[in-house]
């Protein structure tokens, strides 16, 4: 329980790593109109604009800032799907193809790791239902969530290919045209990105409130607020840090998804329910393909996701560093990422 507990709150503090390597890369596309600004320049802005919303320490008082997160990548994806279909992006078009391209297998492996990585949400689901007026509503909630989350994923991704072809930019608003609706479209992530920090940053700073001020963690007040601004700015310095280590935001998605997703995704729930049916005296009664698929999850998918996966992103960040000769902190412009 402690090792799960463990890696759930690596996985969150990850992921706000990654929110901040992201809204650097939305702000310096945004923003492309101010000369060769730094990535680790980007970066301190980025830090700056998370600084206050991330004191919100409830779920509840982010609900109306998470419809705002929403509406902006509707908007967004719009924008992106316009300058797609009318042909103004800015990528060399390569025609779609069902082929696939040469390329080493880590390399290809990059893609798959992607798609896990969309889809690792449920290590919060817990924290999100538990604030809910009626979480017997919840999974309906998570459902519609989910088809919703999918489809966006789907219609972005298949229209990008379809109309950009095969080299559209890993960050695609690198792909859209230098022009006022790509700042408008940036900045539209850049808030939804913004929300999406704030969300995995809730349980994370409650969970270290708790442990460095049980008693001050519901409480109101300036103690308990600096207390969490103390929490808040250790988590946005170290991320920041670790952004600019890892500023390829594809390679930061691979290790993520390897060393967190895959075991939340893939073993955890396996391994929770097969225990869970053990100790209840139901083990017996489940089906033989439903052990089969437990077994596969365990043995096949997990191992494969997690060894090959963060080789490929470590391999992946190894060749980024090596083909140029930029190091961690030293100046990357927009177009080197």
């Amino acid at each position: 329980e402690k090792f799960t507990r463990g890696l759930l709150y690596a996985n969150w503090f990850a992921l706000l790593c990654y929110y901040i390597l992201a809204l650097t890369s939305s702000l310096m596309s945004a923003f492309y109109f101010s000369g060769p600004t730094c990535f680790w320049e980007w970066g301190l802005i980025a830090v700056a604009c998370l600084v206050p919303f991330a004191q919100l320490r409830t779920f509840h008082a982010m609900s109306f800032l998470a419809m705002l997160s929403t509406l902006a990548i509707i908007a967004a994806v719009a924008i992106i799907a316009a300058a797609f279909i009318t042909g103004t992006t800015t990528e060399t078009y390569s025609p779609a193809t069902l082929s696939v391209p040469p390329q080493s297998f880590l390399s290809g492996y990059t893609n798959i790791a992607n798609i896990i990585f969309a889809f690792q949400g449920q290590s919060e689901f817990y924290e999100m239902a538990s604030e809910m007026k009626n979480p017997k509503k919840f999974p309906f909630s998570l459902g519609v969530s989910q088809v919703i989350m999918a489809s966006m994923y789907l219609f972005t991704a298949l229209l990008a290919y379809t109309y950009g072809g095969a080299n559209v930019n890993g960050f695609i608003l690198y792909s859209l045209p230098e022009n006022a609706l790509r700042t408008v479209c940036s900045i539209l992530v850049g808030v939804h990105i913004i929300v999406a920090y704030m969300i995995t940053n809730q349980p994370l700073a409650y969970k270290t409130h708790e442990f460095l001020s049980k008693a001050t963690i519901h409480a109101s007040g300036t103690k308990p607020a600096l207390i969490h601004l103390a929490i808040t700015s250790v988590f946005l310095a170290i991320g920041y840090i670790v952004s600019n280590v890892i500023p390829f935001f594809a390679d930061m998605q691979g290790v993520i998804s390897a060393f967190a997703a895959a075991p939340i995704i893939f073993f955890f729930p396996a391994y929770f329910y097969i225990q869970a049916c053990r100790k209840n005296g139901d083990w017996a009664g489940v089906p033989i393909y439903e052990k089969a698929w437990l077994a596969t999850m365990i043995v096949v998918l997990f191992p494969f996701c997690f060894g090959v996966g963060l080789v490929s992103s470590i391999s992946g960040i190894a060749t980024n560093w090596s083909g140029s000769d930029q190091k961690p902190f030293q100046c990357i412009v927009a177009s080197q990422l």
